[in-house]
């Protein structure tokens, strides 16, 4: 099969016949793709070196390459076959985070130029379009669509690009007596150059989880391409990885903040998500990677106390508001005194007295609890989102007091809808707390409470 195989779709399977090679020596190996899993091992008469704690592998077919990265070791055996002459079998097996195809060659320099990512999600993320409209007349009348082929490319950082563009196809038969023309889109994703090139697979799952974000429900990818320069000629490599979302979906497949860029027929009620938010996201010293990143990972949770407390640590973080009881210059005295109080009234060391004082600073700044920080950001918010979520006061109350209850593991006792109830709650209320993060003007989104989602 693997001399086939030219492209990897992420939702089919593979399974690949590979060697895996330590200088001049090579070992035997197969390679599994699955949606669900990637599973690499190594077999061989004859040691070799990959141990359990590798990350990272490559192997070929002698036409094909393939870069395995997230490399964790599910089983090591060893055994003897015969004695005289000595004969072995060493065999290491490992789970696969992510598999970079090259049906060729790799690039010369290890680095990749852009990625192009073909999901049905992005369909439904950009809508349809002005420049859709124009590309399908422009087409009727036979004229040169080139032009129109980018729906937007915006910066993602000072290095790095981002967009939305069209790849349109002609195809004309006349055995099958057919003739037509498709333009799908696909999210790019153009990398620096040189020393700042990253990982492939790191921009891939930044880019999944703010797609994830945006549209209330996990992506649906059908593949990742990789484009590269080799010896002067455009080449493609694909991005292989668990893909989950392949799992039967319900019927709500509209997007949560859709893209909004020149829409058809605007009636939505919603402002276009900013450009700009592509540049904080991606900035190189930004943290909503690792937000998006975790706030996903709740999302997916099955138990919904687990995706409560997960919501409720998110949105505790961003509403954290440090308020003093004692202003800075007061307290200084205070600390001073108590510290030489304490010192000569007690049998404390140093290291203790200094513990004790450290206690104190983040006491004194600890005027606003959790609920009071909650309850200032819901103040915050435009008073159409406030009446949209339906969140009040007291209802902010309760879901304290249950969180408290369950991380201390208290008793409680809570009507299973209620609970759904509750965490549906905070989720709406994190999903606010990161668009201003992102930088939207939630006032002009307002409408996005008609659009979320009961989970």
């Amino acid at each position: 099969m693997f001399d086939t195989v030219k492209e990897l779709e992420l939702h089919k399977e593979y399974f690949f016949e590979v060697f895996y090679r330590e200088g001049d020596s090579g070992y035997a190996a197969t390679l599994h793709l699955t949606p669900e899993l990637i599973k690499f091992k190594v077999t061989s008469e004859r040691d070799f070196s990959l141990s359990w704690d590798a990350t990272e592998a490559r192997c070929d077919d002698h036409r094909n390459v393939f870069f395995l990265k997230g490399l964790y070791c599910v089983g090591i055996k060893s055994s003897v076959i015969n004695h005289t002459p000595y004969v072995g079998l060493k065999e290491i097996e490992f789970t696969v985070e992510s598999v970079i195809f090259c049906p060729s060659e790799p690039p010369e320099n290890g680095f990749f130029e852009s990625i192009d990512i073909a999901s049905s999600t992005v369909n439904e993320w950009v809508g349809y379009t002005t420049t859709q409209q124009k590309i399908f007349e422009a087409s009727y009348k036979r004229e040169d669509v080139e032009p129109l082929l980018v729906e937007f490319s915006t910066p993602a950082n000072e290095h790095d690009e981002i967009g939305v563009r069209y790849n349109a196809t002609f195809r004309q038969s006349h055995l099958l007596y057919e003739h037509g023309f498709t333009f799908p889109p696909s999210l790019f994703y153009l990398m620096g150059s040189g020393e700042r090139v990253a990982d492939p697979f790191l921009i891939y799952v930044r880019i999944f989880n703010l797609l994830a974000f945006l549209t209330g429900a996990e992506p649906s990818v059908q593949s990742v391409t990789l484009n590269y320069d080799l010896y002067g000629y455009s080449q493609k490599g694909y991005l292989y990885c668990i893909n989950s979302s392949l799992k039967p979906k319900g019927s709500d497949v509209y997007a949560m903040f859709p893209l909004g860029k020149d829409p058809r027929f605007d009636d939505w009620g919603i402002a276009p998500f900013p450009m700009s938010s592509f540049a904080l996201y991606f900035s190189p010293d930004s943290d909503l990677p690792d937000l998006l990143e975790k706030y996903v990972k709740y999302r997916s949770m099955g138990n919904v106390e687990d995706r409560l407390l997960g919501y409720f640590r998110l949105l505790e973080k961003h509403c954290y508001n440090r308020k003093y009881y004692l202003p800075e210059d007061l307290f200084v005295r205070f600390s001073r005194l108590a510290k030489g109080w304490v010192k000569g009234n007690s049998s404390l060391s140093a290291k203790q007295i200094k513990s004790f004082e450290g206690g104190l600073k983040r006491f004194n700044g600890q005027k606003y609890n959790t609920e009071k920080c909650l309850s200032d950001f819901l103040s915050s918010l435009p008073e159409p989102i406030k009446k949209g979520l339906g969140v009040t006061k007291d209802l902010l109350t309760e879901i304290c007091t249950l969180r408290n209850n369950i991380t201390h593991a208290n008793k409680y006792n809570i009507e299973e809808d209620k609970l759904h109830l509750f965490a549906a709650h905070v989720h709406h209320l994190l999903i606010f707390a990161i668009l201003e993060k992102l930088g939207v003007v939630l006032a002009d989104v307002a409408n996005i409470t008609n659009r979320l989602r009961s989970y």
